[in-house]
């Protein structure tokens, strides 16, 4: 079973902000709650292997220790993440980064093209979305939508939200809710949540909630 698991974690600045963790996250779709300023996403980035933070202890994607990759190295191993405050990348259209990620060959980029600028209609966005530097005068919503089509066309096995439902209106936020759960269902993954939303994930498989610089599971 596809899963996410930490040993003896923590996560911190000058002071822990997370102390010695020891939990799995199992396949399915898991919410994680708490206050501003707990560290939700401080330990989201720190998975990532992103960040100034510190850490200490061991992450694993299934048992395979992943604590000493890179970045690009844990990218590799099938780990997405979706950033809260996703930045622009002049001189790279929208698309064309999708294709460069993945290396699209000629017949490749016909045929997810048509299905990027299908998801775009979907989704509400521009035209001309595709052809767009990446989030150069997007709003806040339409660079959400622009993590969540990274997603789409990544498909990840081990998969990092962080506030992805921020900024979007209630379409887009049920379209992408209702998305994210049929894509758990279908697919052996596991997807870390972080929302202060009730609404945007309703019945998820589990719900965390950091607090006391610790993690604990509510359901």
């Amino acid at each position: 079973m596809t899963m996410i698991k930490l040993k003896d974690y923590s996560v911190g600045f000058d002071t822990l902000l997370l102390n010695n963790l020891n939990v799995e996250f199992s396949k399915g779709i898991n919410i994680i709650k708490g206050k501003n300023g707990c560290g939700k996403t401080t330990l989201i980035k720190s998975l990532m292997n992103i960040g100034p933070q510190e850490t200490m202890g061991n992450v694993y994607l299934n048992d395979v220790d992943v604590s000493e990759l890179s970045t690009y190295e844990r990218n590799e191993k099938g780990l997405f993440l979706s950033y809260q405050t996703p930045p622009e990348l002049p001189g790279i259209s929208n698309f064309a980064l999708i294709k460069d990620i993945n290396n699209y060959t000629a017949q490749d980029i016909a045929k997810n093209l048509s299905k990027y600028k299908g998801m775009c209609k979907q989704l509400q966005l521009p035209e001309d979305w595709h052809s767009r530097f990446h989030n150069v005068g997007a709003s806040g919503g339409e660079r959400k939508k622009n993590e969540f089509l990274h997603f789409v066309f990544t498909n990840p096995s081990y998969i990092l939200f962080d506030e992805i439902d921020s900024g979007l209106d209630e379409y887009s936020r049920t379209f992408i809710g209702d998305y994210l759960k049929q894509f758990s269902k279908d697919n052996d993954c596991v997807m870390l949540i972080v929302t202060h939303s009730n609404e945007f994930i309703t019945e998820p498989d589990y719900v965390w909630e950091i607090k006391d610089h610790t993690i604990q599971c509510l359901t």
